[in-house]
């Protein structure tokens, strides 16, 4: 047998309405050492035989046909007629199309002298079978949920007739929308580990060749990569002093792809969802850790340096505690402890001066206010 695309053993293995050439040759001899002068091989048979199909060829030693009979699964035609040993030896082929998919045929042969002598037909001992199925496979896991880890894909691939020539696999980092280059090919029906790595929605796709070249894919689930940290804003930290609370705005974000899962405030309360406000009312250190889906952590801060809550302070002192025909002079020093320190001194008179110090001449006894303000108000 000839032109196959696979053998196995004495299966010999194509594609549905491929076709191959099956060769007999028949020698005539006497007690198997010696020719028979007046006899020779006249034509060689060939019956192609499984249940319910029964196609047979004749062709005698002038390559003209006696008879073919096929059928609707079979093709038998001439190809070659060969003699040989004083035209005692018959070699002869046919070509033979098998059209349908799934069927094993035994090879049957057998042989008539011009003078009458048959050897029935003999089963060779070799198929011919055909292969129209594509071949697949397994691949575990099919799919993941969101991880900050790769993924480790075991491809098992399969073919129950003429068994995998070859596999090889490619990947989409955009959900299938688009792939890579193809891998080299792994031979056999060998299982292999793939990889995923890359931090997006991945597909993987497997390309399953059978030993007579039917092609069979295979498209994965998709597997959740996400392996860059989330990140975030926090909005409200004051730049101007101020004498009251403030209320931190945190924002949190994932370019990765899974998504914020949750917020973590300075306390130890987990917030669900990708925002939440914190009111502070003194100055401090404000750490939030956002997660996402995959795992990924990020800590955010906020330091608040802008708030005082604390008065300002005031000291008066006059120019004289003696007695006096003249005016007196009484400066005021105002001091703040909380930081935002000293923005301006009101006068008695009302006039306000900029500033940590402040003066006013007064010419009666009497009681006389003046007020300090820090620059948180």
């Amino acid at each position: 047998v000839s032109g196959h695309a696979y053998k196995s053993g004495t299966n010999y293995w194509i594609k549905p309405n491929g076709t191959v050439q099956i060769k007999i040759f028949n020698t005539q001899s006497y007690n198997g050492t010696k020719f028979q002068l007046d006899d020779y091989i006249n034509n060689n048979n060939l019956r192609m035989y499984n249940s319910g199909v029964d196609a047979q060829a004749s062709m005698n030693y002038s390559g003209t046909t006696s008879y073919f009979k096929t059928n609707t699964e079979l093709d038998i035609t001439k190809n070659t007629v060969a003699r040989a040993n004083g035209n005692r030896d018959l070699t002869t082929t046919f070509n033979v199309k098998a059209k349908v998919a799934g069927k094993a045929y035994q090879i049957h042969n057998y042989s008539e002298s011009k003078n009458g002598k048959k050897v029935d037909y003999t089963a060779s001992g070799n198929y011919l079978k055909t292969d129209g199925t594509a071949p697949s496979g397994t691949l575990s896991p099919n799919s993941s949920t969101w991880t900050n880890s790769n993924v480790t894909v075991s491809f098992n691939p399969s073919d129950s007739e003429s068994g995998v020539k070859r596999w090889r696999w490619r990947t989409s980092a955009d959900n299938g929308s688009n792939y890579g280059e193809w891998s080299a090919y792994i031979d056999g029906d060998t299982t292999s580990n793939i990889t995923v790595s890359a931090t997006a929605s991945n597909k993987l796709q497997v390309q399953v060749e059978d030993n007579v070249g039917n092609v069979g894919t295979v498209t994965s689930g998709t597997y959740q990569v996400d392996k860059t940290a989330p990140g975030g804003t926090i909005a409200g930290n004051p730049t101007a002093w101020t004498n009251k609370d403030v209320t931190l705005s945190v924002t949190a974000t994932d370019a990765g792809g899974s998504g914020v899962k949750s917020i973590k405030k300075p306390d130890g309360t987990i917030v669900t969802g990708s925002t939440l406000s914190l009111v502070v009312g003194a100055n401090s250190t404000q750490d939030f850790v956002v997660t996402d889906n995959a795992g990924n952590t990020k800590t955010i801060s906020a330091s608040i340096t802008k708030i005082d809550k604390t008065l300002p302070t005031l000291t008066v002192n006059a120019s004289t505690t003696a007695w006096t025909n003249s005016s007196v002079t009484l400066t005021a020093t105002g001091a703040d402890t909380g930081g935002a320190g000293v923005q301006s001194i009101t006068l008695p008179n009302g006039t306000v001066v900029t500033g940590a110090t402040g003066s006013q001449a007064v010419t009666e006894n009497g009681t006389y206010t003046f007020k300090v303000t820090d620059n948180a108000g």
